[in-house]
């Protein structure tokens, strides 16, 4: 397995439904997202449910295939949803409402 040293999203389309324990979670989207990450930096997502977070979460770490659009590698090679999985790590959704379990 090679190492990826950055990920450039462009045009992405993804839906999915977040797998959070304890809240009615509905359709999270992220609508023709074009974003640049690199290696050695550390990114943190805030946002309201519902435009983003989790579908950004999931797709980075290979959980769900986005419906449009292409993630490049730093070598301008497309990435697949299996290379994603293979490089990253989910560490998954353990939330109750009110609280964040730890």
């Amino acid at each position: 397995m090679r190492a990826i040293s950055n990920i450039e999203m462009k045009n992405i389309y993804v839906r999915c439904k977040p797998r959070i324990r304890g809240i009615d979670a509905k359709r999270d989207s992220l609508i023709d997202f074009n974003y640049r990450f690199c290696s050695s930096k550390v990114y943190g997502v805030v946002s309201k449910s519902g435009i983003g977070p989790w579908a950004l979460s999931y797709l980075l770490t290979g959980q769900v295939k986005h419906d449009s659009g292409y993630i490049v590698a730093g070598d301008d090679s497309l990435l697949s949803q299996t290379q994603l999985k293979q490089s990253s790590c989910y560490v998954g959704d353990i939330i109750y409402k009110g609280f964040v379990k730890k």
